[in-house]
């Protein structure tokens, strides 16, 4: 999680500087995440009148993060991140980070509105009816979390339905530094 690092030794920094202590829960900041589209497009390779199919199946989500300020002091530096989970279709695969998006934001009204778009994930089922034969390749996209940070805290983050097997922090750790050992080995 070198990114989180990152931000909790900038704001360490930060608060050194203004001599007071970073709070533990932030005070003028909430946000609230809303799912507002998701995209399921099936499309037929080729397919039988036997029940035999070869389909690719392409999922989309867009979310909507509504960033509230209280109070008239403008909040500069607000960071907004998405992590994407997916997980293969292979069998007895774990949930892993498809995609990280970060956007950084001055948050000067009341309300201030981001909204994240997944990239597509693609998946492929070729069935063969004859055979009783199944084969599944790709992955599916199965959910997402969402994060903000200010100088004065860390908030905690919200998990879209679904993802429960992975929000504690350990397991949302885990998940983050496999995705950053990922990018390093690219």
């Amino acid at each position: 999680m070198k990114w989180i690092s990152i931000l909790l030794a900038t704001c360490a920094i930060a608060c050194a500087q203004t001599q007071e202590a970073p709070s533990s829960k932030p005070s003028n900041l909430s946000f609230r995440a809303k799912e507002t589209g998701t995209k399921k497009q099936d499309t037929d390779n080729w397919k039988t009148d036997y029940g035999s199919y070869d389909r690719d199946t392409v999922r989309k989500k867009t979310i909507l993060v509504e960033v509230t300020k209280f109070g008239n002091d403008p909040a500069k530096g607000v960071r907004v991140w998405a992590l994407w989970i997916a997980r293969s279709n292979q069998s007895g695969s774990s949930p892993y980070v498809y995609r990280r998006e970060v956007i950084t934001r001055d948050v000067n009204s009341q309300l201030s509105s981001i909204e994240f778009v997944s990239p597509e994930v693609t998946e492929n089922n070729t069935n063969y009816a004859a055979l009783g034969v199944r084969y599944v390749s790709g992955s599916k996209l199965i959910g997402y979390v969402i994060g903000m940070d200010y100088k004065d805290g860390v908030y905690r983050p919200h998990f879209s339905n679904g993802l429960s097997s992975i929000s504690s922090p350990e397991k949302l750790k885990g998940l983050v530094d496999d995705y950053e050992a990922y990018l390093k080995s690219r």
